[in-house]
């Protein structure tokens, strides 16, 4: 649900990019409302640890929530 996004561990309040991940993926969340699968569409060059905020970050949270990731590799652009 909503509401669960807002306990992810992987989230650090003080970073705006991580306030803004947790943002779109609760409007996501809200606006599915159980009608369709969940689904993340991102460019990304694959870092693992990129920080509070960042797209693996984004990555992780859509899986936790057995949603779909749409992974466009920015390294082979």
């Amino acid at each position: 649900t909503a509401a669960d996004a807002t306990t992810d561990s992987d989230s650090d309040t003080d970073s705006i990019y991580a306030r803004c991940n947790l943002w779109l993926l609760n409007t996501a969340l809200h606006h599915a409302a159980g009608q369709w699968p969940l689904r993340l569409i991102c460019l990304w060059n694959g870092a693992a640890d990129e920080g509070p905020g960042g797209t693996g970050q984004m990555v992780r949270a859509v899986q936790s929530r057995g949603g779909q990731v749409h992974w466009i590799d920015s390294r082979g652009l």
